[in-house]
């Protein structure tokens, strides 16, 4: 499919404010995607023309992002788990696969601990408890936020109260743990880059782990972003895990 053709600009608008999204319309497996911290419904420009006309596809800016509303308020994991709750309900979509990349997919995962979904896909996911043990007890936490913030600021148009917003929740009480995530029993893949020098593949296979019955698929030659830098690669991986899904 042809990410500037094929599809539909759409907003929803939730108790949180008007959440922007694409779609492109169809019969097939629902998919919603969901980007990283900082990005856009573009991130997912490469990867749409290896995915078939068949999905119906959501590409979701997460509010605080993209044209998505911005308002000042707390961006905490569990707001933005509601505003998708919000979205589903208001656009009808049910029993859909849900695909979160990095910061995506820390969401994804929390909505799944939650809501059943049909499958899930996790994209070199943020969140761990682990991870953000490690910063700290590597890193100066507050140059480390400052230097993050810097780089984040620089994509997209981000705006600062909604980065310093979501870069203090990182490390409060909503990191996805053993206990949670062990709660998930949709049919999960954990799909990660090899390469991947922002989340290390080892946090992968701590989700694969905690996950119950999740399996991990590690893409080589990728880093951080499968889905931009190997896309039919990561498209691949994808369509099967959906395929395999559907078949029971």
């Amino acid at each position: 499919m042809d990410f500037d053709k094929d599809f539909e600009d759409g907003y929803a608008h939730t108790s949180y404010g008007s959440i922007y999204f694409k779609r492109h319309w169809n019969d097939g497996p629902s998919l919603v995607m969901l980007h990283g911290l900082g990005a856009d419904v573009n991130t997912w420009h490469r990867i749409v023309q290896f995915l078939p006309e068949s999905i119906d596809l959501y590409l979701v800016d997460l509010l605080g992002h993209g044209k998505s509303d911005k308002p000042r308020i707390d961006y905490t994991i569990r707001t933005q788990v509601d505003a998708l709750n919000e979205l589903a309900g208001i656009v009808g979509i049910h029993n859909f696969f849900l695909l979160g990349h990095s910061y995506g997919g820390w969401i994804a995962a929390y909505y799944t601990m939650e809501n059943a979904v049909r499958g899930l896909v996790l994209e070199d996911a943020a969140g761990l408890k682990e991870y953000f043990d490690y910063i700290r007890n590597n890193f100066d936490l507050n140059a480390y936020k400052k230097s993050m913030a810097k780089e984040v600021l620089k994509m997209n148009g981000n705006e600062e109260h909604v980065v310093s917003s979501i870069l203090d929740v990182d490390f409060g009480p909503e990191q996805l743990t053993r206990e949670g995530l062990s709660s998930i029993s949709s049919p999960t893949v954990v799909m990660w880059g090899a390469e991947d020098r922002v989340v290390p593949v080892e946090y992968g296979r701590l989700f694969n782990r905690y996950i119950t019955g999740s399996r991990l698929v590690v893409v080589d030659g990728a880093g951080h972003e499968p889905h931009y830098t190997v896309p039919k690669e990561a498209a691949r991986r994808i369509l099967d895990f959906i395929k395999d899904v559907d078949k029971g």
